[in-house]
């Protein structure tokens, strides 16, 4: 099992090869994770995180104590699919648009008036 972790432009990634034994149950054979930060310290400690999190689910895995909807559960939080990223970001996105066009108004809020005036 290979552990890695890379740097790609500034941003620091996770990077593992999930072990022979497991790819079965895994859609790819390999992870890789932004651990959205440019700071080497930070990237180590989430690595860290992330490395031990993926190391207890691959023993539980082995041991076989996890029912096929726990397993399935398991390898979703480890492995999202890239249609579960896209789906969450565009709505996210869509909440805010709608945040934003609800408190738009089409006149200076008090604050900006005051602030026009003084000068």
């Amino acid at each position: 099992m290979l552990f890695h972790l890379n740097r790609r432009g500034n941003v620091f990634y996770f990077r593992l090869r999930i072990p022979k034994d497991l790819s079965s149950h895994f859609p790819r054979p390999e992870v890789r994770i932004s651990l959205k930060t440019t700071n080497r310290s930070a990237a180590k400690l989430l690595f860290g995180q992330l490395e031990d999190k993926f190391q207890k689910s691959f023993a539980l895995i082995r041991t076989g104590s996890v029912s096929k909807e726990q397993m399935d559960s398991i390898i979703g939080e480890l492995c999202p699919s890239s249609e579960d990223v896209s789906t969450k970001t565009a709505s996210n996105l869509s909440c805010q648009i709608d945040l934003y066009i609800a408190d738009r108004s089409p006149h200076w809020s008090a604050k900006t008036t005051v602030e026009f005036t003084k000068n």
